[in-house]
């Protein structure tokens, strides 16, 4: 029996919403997590083309911002933009691994600690525009391999600590999440 997504279970619960004109569906925003956030029903060819402006148009704006804002910490336990970035990057690091495994594994189960990775990546400590081109590379590796993924396999699952999630799901989570953290950095 197919499992149902995280999308079609707040289908069938009747949760929806609409933001910017676009229809979308309330969901978890992350396994375990009781906070809702919009998650985009649309198919990962929006999330192709979001995520391709997205590479085009934040470099420039993160390059922007001055050294000692970039750096600053707004509180004890809070990140800087630039361990915001690092998260953006392990982020990705953990997303690729998702969207390269679901194809050909059964359910792998892929998670990570957001904050070990940010403490032991040691952020503060590179070079800003070395970490820009870094994140900026590898969203365009992702985008290369979202272009390439067979239809048939946006169904096939990925557990994320203790929830499945289909691949489409993932894909398109991975940009809307994108979004919600660059949105704390720059205005676009």
């Amino acid at each position: 029996m197919k499992r149902a997504s995280p999308v079609d279970r707040s289908v069938n619960t009747g949760i929806l919403a609409v933001k910017k004109g676009i229809g979308g569906i309330l969901c978890p925003a992350r396994p375990g997590t009781k906070k809702y956030s919009l998650l985009l029903s649309m198919p990962i060819h929006d999330s192709i083309i979001r995520l391709n402006y997205l590479c085009n148009t934040i470099p420039a704006l993160l390059t922007a911002i001055p050294a000692e804002e970039f750096s600053f910490k707004p509180a004890p336990g809070k990140w800087s933009k630039k361990e915001m970035l690092g998260h953006l990057v392990d982020s990705a690091t953990n997303n690729h691994q998702r969207f390269v495994r679901t194809q050909f594994e059964t359910t792998p189960t892929i998670g990570y600690d957001q904050n070990k990775w940010n403490q032991y990546s040691y952020y503060l400590q590179i070079d800003n525009q070395q970490l820009i081109d870094f994140w900026t590379l590898y969203n365009r590796q992702l985008l290369h391999l979202m272009q390439h993924i067979p239809e048939e396999a946006l169904q096939r699952l990925c557990r994320h600590t203790d929830q499945d999630w289909t691949l489409d799901f993932i894909i398109n989570d991975y940009v809307v999440h994108l979004e919600h953290h660059l949105k704390q950095m720059v205005t676009y």
